[in-house]
């Protein structure tokens, strides 16, 4: 009687020490994990931070060659392509209010209607 007791107690204390234990692993695994994606948020948002400031750079300066100088534009574009290699941009077009691409380093037809794309709107 006392050894089934005995037995039943040893295997409650057994059980809840288990159990605790893995609440506490649990716990840490948990914590883990969301410092590991708080790093992986910050990382990226600095990725793209810096994938985009230098666009957004360029953006403005060829908006201003657009302005002055049309004649000397292509060559502004290409030049800044070339220096945005690793951001791969491909394509810059300029496009007027109305939504037609007036300009483009893409061959192709000219003065097609973009107004209908959502990032146009």
């Amino acid at each position: 009687m006392y050894c089934a007791a005995g037995f039943l107690l040893g295997s409650f204390v057994l059980w809840t020490a288990i159990m605790l234990s893995l609440d506490a692993t649990r716990d840490r695994i948990l914590e883990r994990i969301a410092n590991d994606q708080h790093n992986l948020a910050r990382s990226l948002a600095a990725n793209v931070a810096s994938s985009f400031r230098p666009i957004d750079l360029s953006l403005l300066h060829l908006r201003d060659f657009w302005v002055r100088d049309r004649a000397k534009f292509a060559a502004a574009v290409a030049r800044d392509v070339a220096f945005l290699n690793r951001e791969a941009i491909v394509q810059v077009s300029v496009v007027d209010a109305g939504g037609r691409i007036v300009w483009s380093n893409l061959a192709g037809p000219q003065m097609v209607d973009v107004s209908d794309r959502g990032y146009f709107q």
